[in-house]
């Protein structure tokens, strides 16, 4: 809890020690703090923290204001679960308490921890404060009740009757209905125009053309994955404000307030895919979401409420008088038991398919099938206590991975949003989407993916038509936050360690950058004999299948292995083409490159750039040195490392290599004896270049200043460059 600043000190302070300094407001978390004597505070232990609220505090609340008790945690770890966010930080939460409750509220307190026997705090005294005024003044629907509590609001925050004489003034009301039978309430989608209706007072028509799918001004809030419980948020325009002249109206529920925690584009509490494929599952979200969904089913209901913002002169008057039986039949009522219990075996449902996933092979784990399963099971999990995502690339989602139906005319109760739309790729903004495409629709009234292949090592959406259902590349980058290629190699690196084992801060330099495929060109003619490994009876094994039941063999995936000389001389051709690429360049990628060749002329290298010894050719400043026999050998066993050697996660260049990630896959799929042989032909076409990068076991280029054994070109410079061995001395042209 966040109990931090100096608006109301209880007064009846019992057996509490008259403390003679004051506590200043203050930042620092836990804010509650220990008093004794002369001592210095102490902040309360998470022992401490957890008996003050589940013995002190929450019991006060459900009994001063039973009404509002669902929106408070079942227990302190409940709420610390909501606070944290996924950065770690912690978002804590302002309670508003009731004036009128402030004196009732110091002693009931008092009277729980003693009756607890929590010892600790009998010397305490506490301090409570408010940021926003949600609950802060609460009276039943009657206008004298309304005019008493805006003056005395307005005497709080300290604005003057007059001030309102100049301006417009806008405010915020707002009326709850909470169940004596302890029922959670919801909205019923279906009755969503009937109390616009009558709240703001408007036409029939009006208030169902407001509350359609289709206006621009009314967002659905679906609850719990049941299209048939939803809250919204409407702008009524200028036709529909009605009597109260209503420019914003609300409905929604308080069960959100457990997970309430705004952050980035999300309203509540959210969990990554990045956690959601972690080594450690049940994801630690998964797990503390779980929990909470268990503990409220003893302690939490939900009260329905209805906001509306309108002009200040109409402030005493708007939700005052309505009639509550039409009202209440807008509602649902749930027992609590069954309304957190439908969240947690939900829950429960995608927990499972997610551990699968992860104990599988990583080759198929990141299959775009198994990616699209993954996302959409992190959208389900986000969606069962806050609104669904419908962004740009959530809806991109959403039609990979639901049932589709025709756009023209579609049943509305059935929908997550209206009209077709096209593939937006990715950028979460609104735009125009009136294309007539096939829309996602969920006819069984809750939200259930399509076909899922369970009957393999990694679950993953089937494949049920000729074209298949995939995410467009912008959107896939927003959703996983990298590309297929990035995905890929965090999550199925063959043979190098990823970074996040032993994260390292480091300048974004092209020591981080993937490097490009190599260009073909007509200079340099594909030759995949260049090795000859196939007529000496070398192959490689067949690549991993998907034999899932609905797969059917296309041309990708036969019964033949891969050609073993094209595979090799692809590598070796990327290999030239990256020692190029990685080359560092000057002052932390501040100034030009140490080598002269650009981009795009790196990309089509061949070996005549590295059998050629006029060093001033390629480059700006460069140490060199002639190897030994043994130095040139250490130097490809680095760049050519044999099957079993993983690669350090501090590594530099060698993981971020196209070349070297290519290397490592076919070291995990080739036996030893086929890939020292393949090792054998690249050593002899690697050695008998004229020069190579000194490589080492951390990085392909090293730039120290003062090498032991090297010169530096031009001649009489000095400062860091790139370091050579050369076969032979070199020679250098100055310009």
């Amino acid at each position: 809890m966040a109990l931090t600043t100096l608006k109301h000190v209880f007064q009846d302070t019992g057996k509490v020690r008259q403390v003679p300094e004051v506590l200043s407001t203050s930042s620092v978390r836990p804010p509650l703090t220990l008093r004794e004597g002369g001592q210095q505070s102490k902040p309360l232990t998470l022992d401490q923290l957890t008996q003050f609220y589940e013995v002190g505090l929450r019991p006060t609340i459900a009994e001063l204001l039973p009404e509002d008790v669902s929106d408070w945690a079942p227990t302190y770890q409940a709420e610390l679960f909501r606070a944290r966010k996924s950065s770690g930080h912690m978002g804590y939460q302002s309670k508003m308490i009731p004036g009128s409750h402030v004196r009732e509220l110091g002693s009931t307190l008092r009277y729980y921890l003693s009756a607890g026997n929590i010892d600790w705090a009998n010397d305490f005294f506490f301090l409570h404060t408010a940021r926003g005024y949600k609950h802060a003044t609460q009276h039943l629907t009657s206008r004298t009740m309304a005019r008493l509590k805006l003056e005395e609001f307005c005497t709080t925050i300290g604005l003057e009757e007059n001030v309102f004489e100049e301006g417009e003034w806008w405010i915020d009301v707002g009326v709850e209905f909470f169940s004596a039978n302890q029922l959670c309430l919801q909205w019923s989608t279906a009755a969503q125009s009937r109390v616009v209706e009558e709240v703001l007072g408007i036409r029939s028509e009006d208030a169902v053309r407001i509350t359609s799918l289709g206006s621009s001004k009314y967002s659905r809030d679906i609850v719990s994955h049941l299209l048939g419980v939803s809250g919204c948020r409407i702008e009524p325009g200028v036709r529909a404000a009605g009597a109260f002249e209503g420019v914003y109206f609300q409905l929604y529920s308080t069960d959100k307030a457990l997970t309430y925690n705004p952050e980035g584009n999300h309203h509540g509490k959210f969990m990554s895919i990045s956690e959601a494929m972690g080594v450690k599952q049940p994801a630690p979200f998964i797990t503390g979401l779980q929990k909470l969904f268990v503990e409220a089913m003893d302690m939490n209901t939900s009260n329905a409420r209805i906001e509306v913002r309108v002009p200040f002169r109409h402030a005493c008057t708007v939700l005052t008088r309505f009639d509550s039986g039409a009202i209440q039949e807008c509602m649902l009522g749930f027992r609590r038991t069954v309304w957190w219990n439908f969240r947690a075996h939900r829950l429960e449902a995608i927990s499972r398919l997610l551990m699968k996933q992860a104990m599988g092979s990583p080759e198929f784990r990141v299959t775009s099938d198994a990616l699209l399963l993954t996302a959409a099971s992190v959208w389900l999990v986000n969606s069962l206590h806050a609104r669904p995502d419908d962004g740009s690339a959530a809806r991109d989602l959403m039609r990979a991975v639901l049932p589709l139906t025709d756009a023209v005319d579609p049943d509305p109760e059935t929908l997550l949003f209206k009209g077709g739309y096209q593939a937006t790729g990715g950028q979460d903004s609104d735009g125009d989407e009136d294309l007539l495409l096939d829309v996602p629709y969920n006819p069984y009234g809750a939200i259930f993916p399509r076909r899922i292949i369970l009957n393999f090592e990694v679950p993953r959406m089937a494949r049920d038509t000729d074209t298949p259902r995939t995410l467009p590349p912008k959107s896939f980058e927003y959703l996983f936050k990298g590309s297929v290629g990035d995905i890929e190699y965090r999550f199925h690196p063959v043979g190098i360690i990823p970074r996040g084992v032993q994260p390292v801060r480091r300048v974004v330099t092209n020591k981080t950058h993937r490097t490009r495929t190599f260009v073909e060109s007509d200079t340099d003619p594909r030759d995949v004999n260049l090795f000859n490994l196939g007529s000496k009876g070398l192959s490689l094994p067949l690549p991993l299948v998907d034999d899932g039941s609905d797969m059917e063999v296309d041309d990708e995936q036969t019964n033949t292995s891969p050609d073993i000389d094209f595979k090799v001389y692809r590598i070796y051709r990327q290999f030239l083409v990256d020692m190029a690429l990685k080359s560092s360049t000057t002052k932390q990628g501040g100034g030009p490159s140490y080598m002269k060749l650009n981009e795009e002329e790196r990309v089509r290298v061949t070996e005549d750039l590295y059998n050629n010894l006029k060093l001033s050719d390629m480059w700006n400043e460069v140490f060199w040195k002639v190897g030994t026999p043994a130095s040139r050998e250490q130097v490809f066993r680095h760049l050519f490392p044999p099957k079993g050697h993983e690669t350090s996660p501090k590594a530099q260049n060698y993981p971020t290599s196209q070349y070297y990630r290519d290397w490592k896959a076919l070291c995990a799929t080739a036996d030893e004896e086929t890939v020292e042989k393949i090792r054998g032909a690249i050593r002899k076409k690697v050695l008998p270049l004229k020069w190579l990068p000194f490589a080492g076991s951390d990085r392909m280029w090293n730039t120290s200043q003062k090498p032991k054994g090297f010169t530096r070109l031009p001649p009489r410079t000095s400062g860091p460059a790139p370091h050579i061995l050369c076969r032979e001395e070199p020679s250098w042209e100055e310009d």
